[in-house]
């Protein structure tokens, strides 16, 4: 029997009576006797492959399974994958005019709903929304998304609102963190002592680092120098802790010691100390030359808190001996030299500070009124619901605040009424009417896609002329916005979810197999492919170039992993590269081949599916319950691909597989951190074969096992065949307006919190269409998604 019309789509179908359609059916009545004939020898009531009996399925595309099954044999008849291909093929116009009754009915059907429910479901700002509008509602700056529970994601987003639900748990914790964001911006004290200092001390430390340390490690100053192996300002150089929690900036002058080269230092804030409980955090890392350099940093600092500076990549070149009582000179021997260190802080814009004035101006706490209160809840509101607000939704707060208010008190009464308000659903929620949003529910769409926070005065006044909603203003505030410091949380947000760079972090790779993986390189992976995206965004290029590009943001650390020579210095830049290269486009990106391996293998399975939906917007369906993954073999015995052979036994596993693993076969030529290889790894002892890694942390060489040879090549599902990975990414840059499609549909469910639906995908190609122009440009891009029906809509 043929593989059936739709194996995957009508699993569980229930045939029930049609309800009362909105959309007329004639249409896919008339093509059914079609259907019939093309399918009826394995979708009838006695077989019914796949649970589909033409006979029995339903016209009324009001019904969320109907849609459903007509959708999916739309695509599958689209694709060319319905009827099998060993099986009776209609003719082009029988399947043109097949494709055009079922394309029309279901748009019309899609349409309507979507006119009546909306597009978008309402949904809830996600932690990072929540925590950088309280950034500029309030002028905070402690992080309040730990203590909020984690959010869901639906469609590759945290911002779907079908994923975005809320429970019992998170209205107490957004109380306890409104609570302690008015405890953080409103105050009643004296302005806190400015520290503005400028030191060094400079003493031996040697004599107190414990002896294990001392095998590996040492300090030595001498006038007028500070020479550092490590140590941080805290106890060793300043005595510096901040005595108050607040922002501070910390300097440091430092440069080479010893070296005619930059000595690199890795930067960290926070508490000090191997034990503290994962309060510290990485600033970055910087190159002093010769010459020295100054490095500055605004942080905020808790109290205790400091900064601490180590260099970084000089690993075992000093070799002092286990215990030795004097160090070593330091002549010959590269170290950091620092020449002063200034600290300044707690720095406040004003005092009161501008988040305090900004809700209650000049008003005395002590003598405060119930007009006061209302003062106060009229000037915030509007800026907290993101629109107008009438009288009664004022006079509902004013009357919070005279409910908790107990002789007079202000203060602790404004507060529940700001905690209220902090906590409404108006706060909490985007929500429009279905239909066309207004001109106030357009500036929240527009500053949440592009800031992740709140609209700013100008989106706001803009939105109460009601001038927001037209073509020029609209792309004229959409170059604003993109333009603003406050846009590099588009860029970090979106990269980091639909390329899964949130997830660098999720797993570390094998020590044993790759002692060249470190923490710079962790830190430059998820840099390039951000820094890869903004050059895209910023200069309008084209969005194959994910595929495939002639140039990378690179440093020298990831032209070290990449092979690329005459790279040099910790800052990323544009490098172009030459003609050929295996690299260039995110699929050749450290950080793209670390997040889809598990930190010891590969998985052309993983990869591949991972492709597919990421960059093609064609997800695979999720694997049966029943099929065991397919397990590492670090010793090296069986290829990935030996392992894919047994797994695809199964015809229905097969069917599948044959939409994503080629992709990931050719993926198979870099291996976990993102290395070019031609060989797998293995466990030293498991083959005769071994490979000299240096270790750029360590300065060290070491070996590792050499085990099966790889094979990257592979057949796409329409019979084209590829040998490799260059060959492949050949094979996909031949649909260039569907690499389009597959981002723009990325683009427009983080934009308006909800996945494509099938009215949209005119819409996309209306927008892939409208952006040839400009070879398909990022930017181009979404200024379209911004003018399209589906970006203006709830």
């Amino acid at each position: 029997m043929h593989r059936t019309l739709l194996l995957v789509v009508i699993a569980g179908f229930v045939f029930a009576p049609p309800l009362a359609a909105e959309t007329p059916a004639a249409a896919i009545e008339t093509i059914r006797p079609l259907l019939q004939t093309l399918c009826s020898d394995c979708h009838n009531q006695q077989t019914a492959e796949g649970h589909l009996d033409l006979s029995k399925i339903i016209t009324d595309l009001n019904g969320q399974l109907a849609f459903a099954a007509w959708a999916k044999i739309y695509d599958r008849l689209r694709d060319r994958e319905m009827p099998p291909r060993d099986a009776k093929q209609p003719t082009d116009e029988q399947r043109a005019a097949l494709l055009t009754a079922l394309n029309a009915n279901l748009h019309a059907a899609d349409t309507t709903r979507q006119r009546r429910e909306g597009r978008a479901l309402a949904r809830r700002l996600n932690r990072d929304e929540y925590q950088n509008t309280l950034r500029d509602l309030l002028g905070v700056t402690i992080d309040y998304r730990p203590l909020l529970p984690a959010d869901g994601t639906a469609s590759g987003f945290d911002k779907v609102g079908s994923a975005l639900s809320i429970s019992p748990e998170h209205l107490e914790t957004y109380l306890a963190a409104a609570d302690a964001a008015l405890s953080e911006i409103i105050v009643t004290g004296d302005r806190p002592p400015l520290v503005k200092r400028q030191f060094l001390q400079r003493y031996n430390r040697y004599f107190s680092l414990p002896s294990y340390e001392r095998r590996w490690q040492h300090l030595f100053y001498d006038a007028p120098d500070a020479f550092v192996r490590y140590t941080s300002l805290n106890d060793h150089i300043s005595g510096f802790r901040a005595q108050e929690p607040g922002i501070y900036r910390l300097a440091i002058r430092a440069r080479a010691y010893d070296s005619d080269q930059p000595v690199r230092a890795k930067i960290r804030a926070g508490f000090p100390g191997e034990n503290s409980g994962g309060q510290r955090w990485l600033v970055g890392y910087e190159d002093f030359p010769p010459e020295g350099k100054l490095f500055e940093t605004i942080q905020r600092l808790d109290r205790g808190g400091t900064l601490r500076i180590s260099p970084y990549g000089l690993g075992h070149r000093i070799t002092e001996r286990y215990g030795e009582r004097q160090p070593p000179s330091p002549r010959g021997q590269p170290g950091l030299a620092l020449e002063y260190v200034e600290v300044e802080g707690p720095l406040f814009d004003s005092w009161p500070p501008s988040g305090h004035q900004r809700l209650f101006g000049n008003i005395d706490f002590a003598t405060a009124t119930l007009s006061d209160a209302k003062t106060v809840l009229q000037r915030f509101l509007p800026r907290a619901f993101r629109r107008p607000v009438n009288e009664s939704e004022v006079q509902h707060y004013v009357s919070i605040y005279e409910h908790a208010t107990t002789d007079h008190d202000f203060l602790p009464a404004i507060r529940v009424a700001l905690k209220a308000a902090l906590c409404s659903p108006h706060f909490l929620f985007l929500h429009a009417p279905a239909g066309p949003l207004d001109d106030y529910a357009l500036a929240s769409r527009l500053s949440y896609f592009f800031w992740n926070s709140m609209p700013d005065d100008e989106l706001i006044d803009t939105a109460a002329k009601k001038q927001l909603n037209t073509p020029d203003l609209l792309r004229q505030q959409v170059e604003r916005m993109l333009t603003d410091p406050k846009a590099g949380a588009f860029t970090e947000s979106f990269t980091g979810q639909w390329l899964d760079l949130r997830k660098i972090n999720a797993t570390t790779p094998d020590v044993r197999l790759y002692p060249d993986y470190d923490e710079l390189l962790e830190y430059s992976l998820v840099r390039e492919t951000r820094a890869f995206f903004e050059e895209l965004l910023k200069n309008d290029l084209s969005v194959v170039n994910f595929i495939q590009s002639d140039f990378a943001m690179l440093n020298d650390r990831l032209a070290m992993l990449y092979g690329i020579p005459d790279v040099e210095g910790i800052a990323l830049r544009k490098i172009n590269l030459p003609e050929n290269s295996i690299r260039g486009g995110v699929l050749a990106q450290g950080a793209i081949l670390k997040v889809t391996a598990n930190g010891t293998t590969t998985s052309p399975i993983v990869r591949g599916a991972w492709l597919m939906d990421r960059l093609l917007n064609q997800p695979p369906p999720a694997p049966p319950a029943s099929v065991p993954a397919i397990e590492p073999d670090t010793r090296g015995v069986t290829t990935i691909r030996e392992q894919l052979v047994r797994h695809r036994a199964d015809a229905a596993c097969a069917s599948c597989h044959a939409k994503f693993d080629p992709a990931g076969s050719a993926l198979e030529q870099f291996d976990v951190i993102g290395s070019f290889r031609d060989r797998y790894r293995a466990e030293l002892g498991a083959t005769d074969q071994r490979m000299q890694i240096f270790s750029y942390e360590r300065r060290r060489t070491g070996f590792v096992g050499l085990a099966q040879v790889v094979d990257a090549s592979g057949e796409l599902a329409d019979g084209r065949e590829f040998d490799d990975f260059a060959s492949f990414r050949r094979l996909l840059m031949t649909d260039r307006p569907q690499i389009a499609r597959g981002i723009t549909a990325k683009l427009l469910t983080y934009a308006t919190g909800a996945p494509p639906q099938f009215a949209d995908r005119a819409t996309i190609d209306s927008i892939v269409e409208k952006s040839r122009s400009t070879d398909y440009g990022l930017r181009s891009i979404i200024h379209e998604i911004v003018q399209s029906p589906a970006f203006l809509q709830q």
